[in-house]
């Protein structure tokens, strides 16, 4: 058993530092964390005339992209190192999924949340976290940036609310995918990490008809991360975190506990031979 406690005391060594004891360290307050959320209005709508710029540098407007047709729309930090890449890249796949044509029948897009991103950051989060998509996803896909008031306008009109740490250099904000009416209104609201293509198919039809859902739900799943200067684990990180190490200290905990029973029965087991060897010899001629 004691040859085993090593073992443990590398595990402890490596729980990330928000989950060991000290002093909690954050640049955002709890108050501001609790107002970040994506809460569409009724009526919301992506303003089409917006003057944006693609990856490469073009000024387009979400109505010329669209062509009318319905689209997928995300928002996020383009130089985010956590979850805002992988977000892109499930809601492109679950996109792939759906059997819908790219180009003729939907088309995606993603938005900066702020100035500080622009077309070259475009292009590497494009090129990171949507490459290998069908040519024909790729070619429907549009990674966005613009100014700060034409952004300010998109968060607004989408009740879209992030915060930005200055601190960190980064934003806390929700994740969450927007399917949008070929003239822009918010048809459905859906989780930005686990879609489910066949639901989002469907949110993509019936936008198509121009039909609008339900949009009492509000998104609170944030994107903030580590912050690798203030240790800083954003909720879910910091859940995920939690229940693996817990799941692994339970895992080991009964490992070591089966062990420990395994070399207890060894034990016995050796004893009860050695007692009958011993019988057995006293009984030989």
């Amino acid at each position: 058993m004691r040859h085993l406690l090593p073992l443990l005391g590398l595990l402890l060594a490596a729980l990330p530092p928000a989950m060991l004891p000290g002093p909690a360290r954050a640049a955002l307050t709890e108050a501001q964390l609790a107002e970040v959320e994506l809460a569409p209005p009724p009526g919301a709508r992506l303003p089409p005339d917006l003057p944006l710029r693609d990856e490469d540098g073009h000024a387009v407007t979400p109505a010329a992209l669209q062509h009318g047709l319905p689209a997928v729309l995300v928002l996020a930090d383009y130089t985010c190192v956590t979850l805002c890449g992988p977000a892109l890249g499930i809601a492109a796949h679950a996109l792939a999924e759906t059997g819908l044509r790219p180009g003729r029948d939907v088309v995606s897009l993603a938005i900066a949340l702020g100035p500080r991103d622009g077309p070259a950051e475009a292009r590497a989060m494009k090129a990171a976290h949507l490459d290998g998509l069908p040519p024909a996803l790729l070619a429907a896909t549009h990674v966005l940036t613009g100014p700060a008031a034409a952004l300010a306008r998109v968060q607004s009109a989408l009740g879209y609310r992030a915060q930005f740490d200055e601190a960190a250099g980064r934003y806390a904000h929700p994740i969450g995918i927007l399917v949008l009416t070929g003239d822009g209104r918010v048809s459905r609201l859906l989780d930005g990490l686990a879609p489910d293509p066949a639901v989002l198919r469907l949110a993509l039809v019936e936008a198509s008809d121009g039909r609008i859902g339900t949009l009492g739900d509000r998104l609170h799943l944030l994107c903030y991360g580590l912050d690798p200067a203030h240790g800083i684990y954003n909720g879910m990180v910091k859940q995920a975190l939690t229940v693996g190490t817990l799941l692994t200290l339970g895992g080991l905990g009964l490992f070591l506990v089966l062990v420990s029973r395994r070399r207890a029965q060894g034990g016995q087991a050796q004893g009860g031979q050695a007692q009958n060897g011993q019988a057995q010899g006293g009984m030989r001629p």
